[in-house]
């Protein structure tokens, strides 16, 4: 991926949205997050950003005459986030906490191996929420998005999540579980 730096003094990873597309499995119009601050692995939390639209086709039916975004699509856009969170901690774990090798890892084509953890290859999969709304949020919003490790165990991690508005307004925060797991082991057989 290009446009990966390390700011040594902030003990971040910065992403720009070009990383968004390589690593999340999403596409339009289930891809909530549309620009990346990054990964400050120095306390285990990654910030991204949506800007909500006026244009959004959810605002025909939610409501016609008075558009909210749908809280529904706010944890969404807070789990998408989760989960670049959850597997660049998984990468910081397996590169024994270096930043300067997991950005190596980043910039490069990444191995099979890797992408069972972080990319398209890997799912993270929101299992349980548990979210406060303090505050609508209406078109021409762009959220903060935040995502904080607060426990991880067995493949699961439990994450301090925030969202809040431009002038640092909070608009929701909770906690999410996200769980780990690969395509074949999401798979859905039916029963004969």
């Amino acid at each position: 991926m290009q446009g990966i730096t390390l700011n040594r003094e902030k003990q971040l990873i910065v992403m720009g949205h070009q990383a968004i597309r390589a690593i999340q499995p999403h596409r339009y119009p289930m891809m909530m997050v549309d620009n990346l601050e990054g990964y400050y692995y120095g306390r285990n939390s990654f910030v991204g950003f949506k800007a909500v639209s006026q244009n959004d086709p959810i605002f025909m039916g939610h409501f016609p005459h008075f558009p909210i975004f749908p809280g529904v699509l706010i944890i969404e856009a807070l789990a998408q986030v989760s989960g670049f969170l959850s597997g660049l901690s998984e990468m910081m774990k397996k590169y024994d906490q270096d930043p300067d090798a997991l950005l190596d890892v980043l910039r490069s084509p990444m191995k099979e191996e890797d992408k069972a953890i972080y990319g398209p290859n890997s799912l993270w999969m929101l299992v349980d929420s548990k979210v406060k709304f303090i505050r609508p949020v209406y078109p021409g919003v762009t959220m903060r998005l935040e995502s904080k490790v607060k426990l991880f165990r067995d493949n699961s991690y439990v994450l301090s999540v925030t969202a809040s508005g431009e002038r640092g307004d909070e608009l929701c925060s909770g906690q999410l579980t996200m769980h780990r797991g690969t395509p074949d082991s999401m798979a859905i057989t039916s029963a004969a």
